[in-house]
């Protein structure tokens, strides 16, 4: 039964759009693509006197917040959404007899967020490196679908409540 379960999970179209994510990203990561030509554009702009230290000080930074962002979320979602739709797919029916939450709501809430907070990061990472933009929108659109699907195949998944968090 497990390896019939890992193998639907691995097939699902919540799967595949997570190794479609992955396989957009994943290069942009790795060449941190655009950083360095952006950098050299800052230091012009400070030497040119048209930004100030700290305005380009703020914008590498923000701009190493969302590579970070990016990159630490990159394989934790399709991690957390395997786990949900393993869980789904075994079935949980001892935790909701006892009375506890279901373990796939929870996994999918902390995929959720990890899903917002990548949106968040491409859409500052888009704003602050425009030249990005077409990986950027392609992003965007993919953890919009996967957050889409996540919410329909997790309808209780935001009112999990995780101890210690919320």
């Amino acid at each position: 039964k497990q390896n019939s379960v890992r193998k639907a999970a691995k097939n699902h179209p919540i799967t595949r759009l997570c190794k479609q994510y992955r396989s957009l990203a994943m290069p942009f990561v790795e060449k941190s693509n655009g950083m360095v030509d952006t950098a050299r554009e800052l230091v012009d702009h400070l030497h040119l006197g048209i930004k100030s230290e700290e305005e380009v000080v703020h914008k590498m930074a923000s701009l190493g917040d969302c590579f970070e962002i990016i990159q630490w979320y990159l394989f934790f979602i399709e991690a957390k959404l395997q786990r949900a739709l393993r869980g789904k797919m075994e079935g949980e029916g001892w935790e909701v007899d006892n009375g506890f939450a279901k373990d796939s709501d929870g996994s999918a809430k902390i995929a959720l967020i990890a899903i917002e907070r990548s949106i968040g990061a491409w859409s500052a990472l888009y704003e602050l490196q425009p030249a990005s933009e077409d990986v950027a929108l392609k992003a965007l659109s993919l953890l919009s679908q996967l957050k889409q699907k996540a919410v329909e195949e997790f309808p209780a998944a935001m009112q999990f409540k995780r101890p210690g968090f919320d």
